[in-house]
């Protein structure tokens, strides 16, 4: 196999515990870092929503990532957004794919998001939320207070929740 890279745009904040980056993506990104990732480096949520625009909802993917060496977070020279969140490149590079057995899967968490909406017919375009070194513990509760328990939420709403809880103690 041919070794590849995705380049994702992503903003970022400062959060207690854990790198914290959002962002828009194309499905076979989404699929591409799901596929060049393993179950050790990563846990992948999925299961819920975000309205990017007034009547489109649009599925949200969770990456934890627990190896903060398979992802390179270049700043971006551009001035922050007006919520202060700054820009960055998160750059991935495979050499090659891991064995099936081996490639993080999206899994729905253990609790599933209460009124999950159904994305039904055309969809907007994906988006992700990612953490990097979230202890494993918190990141499945870190998925369920971000995203579950806000079903259909706007992107901006995420982007504010997120900095109003500042990271983890």
């Amino acid at each position: 196999m041919e070794s590849f890279h995705i380049g994702w745009s992503a903003c970022t904040t400062d959060f207690r515990g854990a790198g914290l980056y959002l962002g828009i993506a194309t499905r076979s990104e989404i699929e591409g870092v799901q596929q060049g990732l393993t179950v050790k480096q990563v846990r992948v949520y999925s299961g819920n929503s975000v309205r990017l625009q007034e009547s489109r909802l649009s599925p949200i993917t969770y990456f934890a990532l627990r190896d903060p060496s398979a992802v390179k977070v270049k700043p971006v020279d551009r001035p922050p957004l007006e919520n202060g969140f700054r820009h960055v490149k998160l750059v991935f590079n495979f050499d090659r794919l891991p064995p099936p057995k081996a490639r993080a899967a999206a899994v729905p968490p253990d609790e599933p998001c209460e009124e999950d909406p159904q994305l039904e017919g055309e969809t907007g375009v994906p988006t992700f939320l990612m953490t990097v070194g979230l202890p494993p513990g918190k990141e499945e509760p870190f998925f369920q207070r971000t995203v579950c328990d806000h079903p259909e939420q706007s992107w901006g709403e995420l982007f504010r929740r997120l900095s109003e809880m500042g990271g983890f103690e």
